[in-house]
């Protein structure tokens, strides 16, 4: 599980990419910004993912929306958002 303290500023780090293991990821309630990285869909490896809550702006990733060309299978939060 990866979370983050409430209040967390910036944008995703890159590093994270490399986490593809992780059953959860809960960064919701902070104030984390900038466009959603494509590689960001494949942290929760199929589990769940919660972004809610945050700055984050533009659309969804054409690469969250799918994996190994089949539907996901993780529960994705991304309500509360700038939009885009």
């Amino acid at each position: 599980m990866l979370t983050a303290a409430r209040r967390t500023q910036g944008t995703l780090p890159g590093q994270l990419a490399s986490l593809t293991a992780l059953e959860q990821v809960e960064l919701q309630d902070n104030r984390l910004s900038g466009r959603l990285p494509s590689w960001a869909g494949a942290l929760a490896d199929g589990e769940i993912v919660r972004l809610d809550d945050n700055a984050f702006v533009g659309p969804i990733p054409a690469a969250w929306c799918a994996a190994n060309g089949t539907a996901p299978t993780y529960s994705m939060v991304l309500t509360g958002n700038a939009g885009g």
